[in-house]
């Protein structure tokens, strides 16, 4: 009697989740006829638990398609062709998530827009919690192709994102716990992933930061901007290849809020800072172009990460007012230099001088926080660096805020100063307060200009232990 209550039970709820396929609502799918009223009545019919399928065929929606209601499926192999006009409002109609328990997958998402001119994404969702969006080819938004604000829960997988005019992924304030795995995301207009948390005295931005965010097994290639992107706490940015960014491969800077708690490793990243706007002319892909930037963040780990050709004056690995650092068991090839480290001029001046409370943020661990952020305790450790135009590892303080409590150890530098230039050394210092620089292996170069014969630091270092080998 149990078992067949039990069996009952199953099958009642499998007797509620009705599938819902548009085409018996109306819908044409010839790309062409208005098929938005009847989409929306197979939204209004469905009730929580079913699937509204887009079989076949090609729906041109004129409106938002909002699923207000929880525990809805968008399935289908069908296409959503969205029509966009641009508005001084900067608006477009995309597919709304708003209820709960929201998953969209193996359908097509494209619009007919033909530049950059709205905001948000063809997937749109805020303050709601457990969406999944998988197996989804996205193209063509007039901005990002997947936009996210204050959704708990959130998986990103195995979708194909390409030809957007802004972003692929854009997730911003307070998205946690979420997932971005094994996408293949191509020629977007800005970045690739953008995982930031903007927070300033609009009433918008006063959300916590992003928290929780795993990025892995991404394919990211062609963008004019960064590949990935990331602020918030507690990031794993782990097995994703990038190639072809006009700026960095990955940079973890500030967007009012700091990010901390990041482990960035063992992803392949190669041909950064190409400067290319990839087709998106209206872009400016100006800025840093390392392979790996880290700025006004604290608590890191940048491990194991193979990193190569990164163009136009880019670095390896570069920290910039960076705190609690670890570099390690990376290897670096053919860039401009391998590791640069520095407190720069313009974070030392009172104009530019970061407010209070990300001063806060960025030293919590400290007994006392420094009247400007600069480059401290970082550990240099294990990396592998050859072939570089300039030096291999570079760190230059300034007169007002030196380099602290950096440790440079164990590394390996081979065939440096590719770019034949007069003193260039394998590692060089200068502005270090309480450093250490030792047990580091230097295996000469053959370029036709040898290394620098003064391996070490400059005359603006204090309480300093240098060694070379």
């Amino acid at each position: 009697m149990k078992t067949a209550i039990f069996l009952c039970m199953l099958w009642g709820v499998a007797a509620s989740a009705a599938i819902l396929d548009v085409s018996g609502f109306g819908a044409v799918g010839d790309g062409k006829t208005d098929d938005t009223a009847a989409v929306l009545k197979a939204v209004e019919k469905a009730v929580p638990g079913d699937t509204i399928r887009f079989a076949t065929g090609c729906f041109f929606l004129t409106d938002n398609i909002v699923l207000t209601k929880d525990n809805l499926t968008v399935d289908g192999n069908g296409t959503l062709l969205f029509d966009h006009k641009p508005s001084k409002d900067r608006k477009m109609n995309k597919l709304v998530a708003s209820g709960k328990n929201i998953t969209i997958r193996n359908i097509r998402i494209t619009s007919n827009a033909v530049t950059r001119s709205a905001a948000h994404g063809l997937i749109s969702a805020s303050n709601t919690e457990n969406l999944f969006i998988d197996g989804v080819d996205i193209s063509l938004s007039p901005s990002v192709a997947i936009w996210t604000m204050n959704v708990a829960n959130l998986r990103i997988t195995n979708s194909f994102i390409h030809d957007q005019w802004a972003d692929g992924i854009h997730i911003s304030r307070h998205s946690r716990g979420v997932l971005i795995a094994n996408n293949t995301i191509d020629h977007n207009g800005d970045d690739g992933i953008g995982v930031v948390s903007y927070h300033d005295s609009a009433p918008w931005n006063k959300l916590p930061r992003n928290d929780s965010v795993l990025i892995t097994g991404n394919i990211i290639s062609n963008t004019p901007a960064r590949g990935i992107c990331a602020s918030g706490g507690n990031l794993l940015i782990t097995g994703n290849r990038i190639f072809n960014t006009g700026k960095a491969g990955i940079i973890c800077t500030r967007e009012g809020w700091i990010s901390e708690k990041t482990l960035i490793t063992s992803n392949i990243i190669g041909n950064t800072g190409t400067a290319e706007k990839y087709g998106f002319d209206f872009y400016n892909s100006k800025g840093t172009r390392s392979g790996i930037h880290v700025q006004t963040n604290s608590n890191l780990l940048i491990a194991d990460n193979i990193i190569s050709d990164a163009k136009n004056g880019g670095c390896g690995i570069t920290l910039s007012a960076a705190v609690d650092v670890v570099v390690r068991g990376n290897r670096i090839s053919d860039c401009s230099r391998g590791i640069q480290i520095d407190s720069p001029q313009n974070y030392a001046t009172p104009e530019r001088k970061m407010s209070d409370e990300l001063m806060k943020q960025i030293y919590a661990n400290y007994a006392t926080v420094p009247a400007f952020a600069g480059s401290d305790n970082l550990l240099i450790d294990g990396n592998f660096i050859t072939r570089m135009n300039r030096d291999g590892i570079y760190v230059s303080g300034c007169a007002e805020r030196a380099v602290t409590g950096l440790v440079v150890t164990g590394n390996f530098l081979s065939d440096n100063n590719r770019g034949n230039l007069d003193s260039v050394r394998d590692i060089w210092a200068d502005g270090l307060d309480r450093a250490v620089i030792r047990n580091n292996f230097s295996a000469g170069t053959s370029a036709e200009k040898p290394l620098s014969p003064v391996q070490g630091i400059g005359k603006n270092c204090k309480a300093t232990v240098f060694e070379f080998n």
